[in-house]
């Protein structure tokens, strides 16, 4: 499978001299594809509004439960990615002072590769 190629942080389009350039391994292609899912909340992409994670309010809930939710709902979301057969390893990491909260994983893929994705920046949503 093969995408347009965006510039991993900052989501533009991957620019050569011969124009946009194109995913050019598998594992680049689901990178892209989950990184694309976990940077957005479900409906807000127009285009395909089953992509992303679900909001989920903290409101009066305590903070580890919160946490926990979250990472649940960050595992569902990577495990049910179109071509990401099973979660091998999964940690999360919480910056209190910023607020960023990171995902690290590991995946076998449908093709029997292992996608890793290290710090991946969920955002400011714990």
């Amino acid at each position: 499978m093969t995408d347009i190629a965006l510039v991993p942080g900052t989501n533009e389009f991957l620019w050569k001299r011969k124009g946009m350039t194109m995913t050019s391994t598998f594992l680049q292609y689901m990178q892209q594809k989950v990184r694309a899912s976990l940077s957005l909340f479900k409906g807000e992409w127009y285009l395909n509004t089953k992509l992303g994670l679900p909001y989920i309010p903290s409101g009066d809930m305590e903070k580890d439960a919160h946490r926990t939710i979250l990472e649940s709902a960050i595992r569902v979301k990577v495990s049910g990615i179109k071509g990401i057969k099973k979660l091998l390893a999964f940690e999360t990491e919480l910056d209190a002072k910023t607020r960023r909260f990171t995902v690290s994983f590991s995946a076998r893929c449908g093709n029997g590769e292992t996608l890793e994705m290290d710090g991946l920046d969920v955002g400011g949503m714990a």
